[in-house]
């Protein structure tokens, strides 16, 4: 597991720390074998809040502590602040998406519900009119009845 610190003063503490622990268990030795750069540890007592000399007093290591930590708390507030903005953010656009996504569909209805209107007025009534004038008009009936007649003349026909 691995830890992204973003507060240089946090990072140069802990590897002040861990080199001296390593000059306390090995004096003058690093566990791999090879001799330790002490300067390494003068380096960043230098650029950092935390001395590394060995009579720095307990207090002073503990305010130099207290203020590192502030320090994080105060980016986790700002980290928090960040990820509420983004959630508000986010949260808006999802719902103004949603909203231009149901007004695309109501219109495309709208239009659908127009154009079908047309259609129906234009088409559909005039080709059904004129559908039921053949069959219920007055060529119909003159039609149906030489039908009749013809029939009852093939009935006749087929009897004899």
């Amino acid at each position: 597991m691995s830890i992204e610190i973003h507060n240089p003063h946090l990072v140069n503490s802990l590897v002040a720390d861990a080199e001296r622990r390593t000059l306390k268990l090995y004096p003058g030795k690093h566990p791999g074998g090879a001799a330790l750069q002490s300067s390494t540890a003068l380096d960043h007592a230098n650029v950092h809040p935390v001395a590394v000399s060995s009579h720095q007093t307990t207090a002073e290591t503990k305010l130099k502590t207290e203020e590192i930590e502030k320090d994080c708390y105060k980016q986790l507030l700002s980290s928090e602040r960040l990820y509420r903005e983004l959630t508000v953010t986010e949260n808006t656009f999802v719902k103004t998406l949603d909203d231009e996504l149901e007004e695309n569909k109501r219109k495309h209805k709208q239009k659908y519900d127009v154009l079908f209107s047309k259609w129906e007025d234009s088409i559909f009534k005039t080709v059904k009119a004129d559908i039921n004038d053949k069959l219920t008009g007055k060529q119909f009936n003159s039609l149906d009845s030489q039908k009749r007649r013809l029939f009852s003349r093939l009935s006749i026909c087929l009897q004899h």
